[in-house]
């Protein structure tokens, strides 16, 4: 598969990671799409906006209005899927939408 990957609070909240998925068996991270300090940790009983958005080459994650990760990609994927990965969470999800700007 082809696609954008954003990890948040992943490794039971302990890290948050963003990386590129080819399609080859190739998932490139980059060290500086790593984190592990708390800021970027899921915090309980706390809701968070979060907006996706590729525009050109270039893809960002926005927390809060803030952006997370932020990426310039040579080869940005322009169609696709979109998919939600939760894992032993209690995450509810509202007004979840998908829009194109192009």
């Amino acid at each position: 598969m082809k696609l954008y990957y954003v990890g948040f609070g992943g490794h039971n909240n302990t890290k948050s990671r963003f990386r590129k998925y080819t399609g080859n068996f190739d998932r490139p991270m980059p060290l500086e799409y790593d984190y592990r300090t708390e800021e970027f940790r899921i915090v309980p009983n706390k809701k968070s906006t979060i907006r996706i958005e590729v525009r050109g080459h270039w893809v960002r994650y926005k927390k809060d209005g803030v952006i997370v990760f932020e990426m310039y990609d040579p080869s940005p994927l322009k169609k696709g899927y979109f998919g939600l990965r939760t894992v032993n969470n209690h995450m509810k999800i509202t007004r979840f939408e998908v829009f194109s700007l192009m």
